[in-house]
């Protein structure tokens, strides 16, 4: 028979129904961890039913499925699978309890309390078991009954702490703290207790005598102690009296997150961030963030924002005292090529085609801001994935050779500069490179904040100026943007969208701004792999790495945000993190939807897949980035045409993070004639630990 089961109960008997509020939401995570909210009703009518059959014959899954809908408040809506887990778990008490406790949620206290009768007569008393009984006879007001059933259950079982507080509580209400410090010293009293004495402690810390609750805290350490339970209430009581060396000196030693709570795991990062001791935390960061699980994704990545902004701050007093001395990073190919075995991508023909330079485009400021770090913003990155997307296009629609040119500065960023870039030296950029047009401009957010304004400037060979304006909105397609320009700037339109590269796909309009930010974020990480910004002062990189993350989860159709995403993990190992094995779950289901899709698109899809399988496993460096610049060996290899000096007031960016510096800065930019010899590329590449078309060269 089931437990409290009536043969011939009544549907109003058995309290069929709802106690969800008319617009009452739930908030739930993924798989991945992402935090989603939607309306109760919603949930328990499309999603619960299909949640339920899927655990219902998995005791564990199941249990875990009703308790997080009883503690939503839809005891109602579980109420069938509780009590199919009391049929499937006849003989534990866990099943007699949630059953219990979903009855009692419904009111039907008879039903509830039968439940718990039966069991105990059957298979005898514990505390767990009383404790929920005198909740039930607390719900029937019979008081008596249930203070002696409560202290009954707390005899057996003085470490419950939903038991122990409720009966703390009950003997604090009047608020004598001597009696319910002698409360809590008779519970102490009680065979095996160690739970009391961590409340004992708590009053201490209350009543500012923080020896005494130090003690007790060592004394229970030492005992015979469930950690699992002791440890998350002694390490947040530490944190709320912000006790922070002694957490670290008491939890540190014993933790061990593959067998204690992690909840005892985020209050101790939390210690040593508020300690400023980083490298600790942070390694312990890394090690919760491997755990990969949905309900502790959020408030991790908080406190890895909280890590970052710590670190900023040191990167910021380095970089005051750094030479800043700025140079020209040049792309000549898509971001997607750099950091992958040699090979990967096709090559497109470009030889002998013209030429089109894509200059980083420029971010007015409208007044002088005082020198401090903040968060990059999207105006910001628009200045550089812009041109990074039209060399892209470009690269695979046109019958151009594009190369991109961004302004960096060794061991820092990229920079950005605050003022337009001046005509003649635009001019003068296009005859020393030989090229057919020179695409540069300036972005801004618009005034009524919901776009960008893009000015386009076009430089032609003959010395005639094209000028573009327009504005890009979160929902229009940058295609189109990009397929105008080009045609008023060739007068011809770009080659038809058909898949001439095998795998290349133009971002749907929807997901145009996000494919932007991700070239942006994929530029920040390179720069990281190739050295030009160390490691340590790169900041942000789970939130860069989440973002991939998100936008290949956005449309799991979409080759290229998966192919993002997967590299973005590449490059982290390759650039010595341990981030990337934070995300190793996620990076096999999504690299086994992407083989799924690559079998359909064809050789070229499959033959990238293979190497991101193998770049996941085996760190591999490779690049197509160089340096305008002077040679490491002097200046036997390049024929140089010119310096060129160029003030213009600048902002470093460096991942999530930017430095206003507001400054003006001479701009010494060397242009050569030809590249590196091979023998000074190969010493480069040894060097350097990559393969590169291009080595880095020297800075000014």
């Amino acid at each position: 028979m089931l437990f409290g089961k009536k043969k011939n109960e009544t549907a109003e008997e058995r309290g069929i129904g709802s106690t969800i509020e008319l617009g009452e939401r739930i908030e739930i995570f993924d798989s991945y961890g992402r935090k989603a909210s939607m309306l109760k009703t919603d949930w328990a009518e499309k999603l619960l039913p299909a949640r339920l059959k899927e655990c219902w014959d998995n005791a564990d899954r199941l249990y875990a499925e009703i308790i997080f809908n009883v503690d939503n408040n839809m005891a109602y809506e579980v109420t069938e699978a509780a009590e199919h887990l009391a049929e499937l778990e006849p003989g534990k008490e866990r099943a007699a309890i949630v059953l219990s406790i979903v009855y009692r949620k419904q009111e039907r206290f008879e039903s509830a309390k039968t439940v718990l009768e039966d069991f105990i007569q059957e298979h005898g008393r514990s505390g767990a078991l009383l404790v929920n009984l005198a909740r039930v006879y607390e719900a029937q007001d019979d008081i008596k009954k249930a203070q002696n059933t409560l202290w009954e259950g707390l005899t057996l079982d003085p470490n419950q702490d939903n038991g122990l507080s409720w009966w703390l509580f009950t003997q604090r209400e009047d608020g004598d703290k001597e009696k319910y410090l002698r409360a809590l010293k008779a519970a102490g009293q009680l065979p095996g207790a160690y739970l009391p004495q961590l409340y004992q402690a708590r009053f201490y810390l209350e009543e500012n005598q923080v020896r005494d609750a130090l003690n007790i805290y060592k004394e229970v350490l030492a005992a015979d102690a469930d950690k699992r339970q002791v440890l998350p209430m002694i390490s947040g009581d530490l944190g709320k009296f912000s006790l922070l060396k002694a957490m670290v000196t008491l939890i540190a030693p014993v933790y061990d997150l593959d067998e204690h709570d992690a909840r005892t795991g985020l209050n101790l990062v939390q210690a040593y961030l508020g300690l400023g001791e980083l490298e600790e935390g942070e390694k312990l960061l890394g090690r919760l963030f491997r755990l990969e699980r949905a309900d502790l994704k959020q408030p991790l990545l908080e406190i890895s924002a909280r890590f970052d902004k710590e670190k900023r701050q040191k990167i910021v007093e380095q970089q005051q005292t750094a030479d800043k001395k700025v140079e020209i990073l040049g792309i000549e190919k898509p971001m997607f090529y750099f950091g992958m075995k040699e090979g990967t991508f096709p090559e497109v023909d470009k030889t002998g085609k013209k030429k089109i330079g894509i200059l980083s485009y420029t971010n007015k400021k409208e007044s002088v801001v005082e020198r401090r770090a903040e968060a990059e913003n999207e105006a910001s990155r628009l200045t550089k994935s812009v041109p990074l997307f039209i060399s892209e296009a470009l690269y695979f629609y046109s019958d151009f050779s594009p190369i991109v040119y961004i302004p960096v500065i060794n061991q820092i960023g990229a920079v950005l500069p605050g003022t337009e870039w001046d005509q003649a030296f635009l001019e003068r950029m296009v005859k020393q490179h030989d090229l057919a047009m020179l695409i540069t401009g300036d972005i801004q957010v618009t005034k009524d904040n919901r776009g960008y304004a893009i000015h386009t400037k076009i430089v032609h060979a003959d010395g005639s100026t094209h000028k573009d304006e327009t504005v890009l909105t979160k929902g229009e397609d940058i295609m189109s943007l990009l397929s105008r320009m080009y045609l008023h700037a060739t007068g011809s339109a770009l080659h038809d969208a058909a898949e001439l590269s095998g795998f290349y796909q133009l971002p749907k309009v929807e997901l145009s701004m996000q494919y932007l930010t991700a070239l942006a974020q994929s530029l920040t990480q390179t720069m990281v792999q190739m050295r030009t910004v160390p490691f340590s002062h790169l900041w942000g990189e789970r939130n860069i790495i989440n973002w991939f993350m998100n936008i290949a989860l956005a449309d799991q159709k979409y080759f290229m945000m998966k192919l993002l995403f997967l590299q973005s993990l590449i490059r982290s190992r390759a650039y010595g993190s341990d981030v990337y094995l934070e995300y190793t779950n996620v990076a096999k289901k999504i690299l086994a939807d992407t083989e799924k899709q690559a079998a359909e698109m064809g050789e070229t899809a499959q033959h990238i897949v293979d190497a991101l399988d193998v770049g996941l496993l085996h760190q591999q460096e490779t690049g197509v980035f160089f340096y305008f610049g002077r040679p490491h060996g002097g200046t036997s290899c390049f024929n140089f045409f010119c310096c060129y000096i160029v003030p213009t007031t600048i902002v470093f960016l460096l991942g999530d993070a930017m430095i206003d510096q507001r400054r003006s800065l001479s701009w010494m930019l060397f242009l050569p004639q030809k590249q590196i010899c091979s023998v000074c590329a190969s010493t480069r590449r040894s060097e350097a630990g990559w393969n590169g078309s291009m080595p880095k060269t020297d800075y000014l």
